[in-house]
């Protein structure tokens, strides 16, 4: 037991020493995530545009709707994410940091929103290979589709997963160590 507390003690020294960049840590992933969220509601302000503006009913127009759809499911799919989880980071090392500080919702659903995100990740392959499949003129060999479409998804889910993993088991580690100190 007195081996744990040392071990808490020095975790509690170390964040002294280091208050100051991990507040700066804090704000610097809380702006990029921000950034991150807006950025991805961006193409959605193209919706207007694509309802007003776009005939409809012509040959070509459904091929701008569709890619235009196409973009804005793109940027859904990775700028929010990548923000939401940015946010996260923030919150937790606030929650290090700051010995009042309570995890916020994002903290307490944070394995659940890891999880979630790298289901949807799975969906990007597919709207992909649909659109170049129905409005272009590309082939795709087995390869192509292998290394252009399926191994960064893959990839991602298989990062994602991981880190919903470590942070289900490092919140309870960091409780822990609060309370000893």
């Amino acid at each position: 037991m007195d081996e744990q507390v040392k071990k808490g003690k020095n975790m509690n020294s170390f964040i002294q020493k280091n208050k100051d960049w991990l507040n700066f840590y804090s704000i610097g992933a809380r702006i990029v995530g921000w950034t991150f969220i807006i950025l991805s509601g961006l193409p959605l302000l193209l919706i207007p545009y694509m309802i007003y503006k776009v005939p409809i009913y012509t040959e070509n127009s459904t091929g701008i709707t569709i890619s235009l759809f196409g973009a804005m499911l793109e940027s859904l799919l990775g700028r929010l994410p990548l923000g939401i989880v940015l946010l996260g980071v923030a919150q937790l090392i606030r929650y290090i940091a700051e010995s009042d500080y309570k995890p916020r919702w994002l903290l307490r659903n944070g394995t659940f929103l890891l999880y979630l995100f790298a289901t949807l990740t799975l969906i990007t392959p597919f709207t992909r290979y649909w659109y170049i499949s129905h409005f272009t003129n590309d082939i795709l060999d087995f390869s192509t589709i292998i290394m252009k479409y399926i191994l960064p998804v893959l990839t991602q889910f298989l990062v994602l997963i991981g880190l919903g993993n470590i942070f289900k088991r490092i919140m309870p580690v960091i409780e822990e160590a609060k309370s000893l100190v």
